[in-house]
């Protein structure tokens, strides 16, 4: 319910204590990063007309997670790779991450963030 309030954009932060994630998926991630002592990232953040999910603003790092229920569609795959494009030529580089790669390979993932950042 929390996710959904955060979305249609009523205030949460008195009710939760974490992040301000949009999804079950997102707030793994964020847990995935602290348990590999990965910093902080910012989270949810506009960077130019986009809004991502995670960004290390001093790398210019951007991390997407992808789960299939929302990113599955021929449409929204084509518009992920549209954005990353736009956001490469800004100077980002962005990094996607399934679900199942977050869930079962997270020290591979750490492993490459903790590569990319300074």
């Amino acid at each position: 319910m929390v996710d959904r309030a955060r979305v249609r954009g009523f205030p949460v932060t008195d009710l939760v204590d974490e992040a301000p994630t949009r999804s079950p998926l997102e707030r793994r991630f964020v847990r995935l990063c602290r348990r590999h002592r990965i910093p902080a990232p910012r989270v949810n953040v506009r960077v130019g007309q986009f809004l991502v999910d995670f960004l290390w603003e001093e790398s210019r790092l951007i991390v997407e997670v992808d789960g299939y229920a929302f990113h599955g569609a021929r449409a929204s795959f084509e518009s992920d790779r549209a954005r990353d494009a736009e956001l490469t030529l800004q100077g980002y580089r962005v990094l996607r991450f399934t679900y199942r790669q977050v869930r079962e390979e997270p020290e591979r993932i750490a492993s490459t963030i903790r590569q990319l950042l300074p």
